[in-house]
């Protein structure tokens, strides 16, 4: 099991929520954020913690909000559903682009699911941020 990037929402989503692991945006992450600079779009992990680690900082992740502070970044929905399609369409529309990935229907099966997810959020009026693990 790989890496994971996932919405986190506030408030928390209330009901049910379509299940979503985003192991393939985890390992496909640098090379979206690539084709994001590319097209001109907003990078991807603009959505994930963006704080400054220290240089000097040799701690575990989970004890970077003591050293730094905890983060206060959230995030309109529309704008991460915006990326997320644009994102998909791209590596759907075009063999090259999708040539790039190793299984490139799982990236894009895998953003389309975020931007609905990001949808259920918006639609319950949350605001979210990225999260990889």
């Amino acid at each position: 099991m790989g890496l994971g990037l996932y919405p986190v929402f506030d408030p928390r989503l209330t009901g049910p929520k379509p299940p979503f692991l985003g192991e393939m945006l985890g390992d496909a992450f640098q090379e979206l954020d690539r084709i994001a600079d590319q097209r001109g779009l907003t990078r991807l992990t603009s959505f994930a913690d963006t704080r400054i680690v220290p240089p000097t900082f040799r701690g575990h992740p989970d004890e970077l909000d003591a050293a730094i502070g905890p983060r206060s970044d959230w995030h309109h929905p529309e704008e991460g559903i915006a990326i997320a399609t644009a994102l998909a369409d791209l590596i759907a529309g075009d063999r090259r682009l999708a040539g790039r990935f190793e299984y490139p229907e799982a990236v894009v099966e895998e953003l389309r699911e975020l931007a609905a997810l990001l949808a259920l959020g918006r639609d319950q009026g949350a605001r979210f941020r990225l999260a990889l693990s």
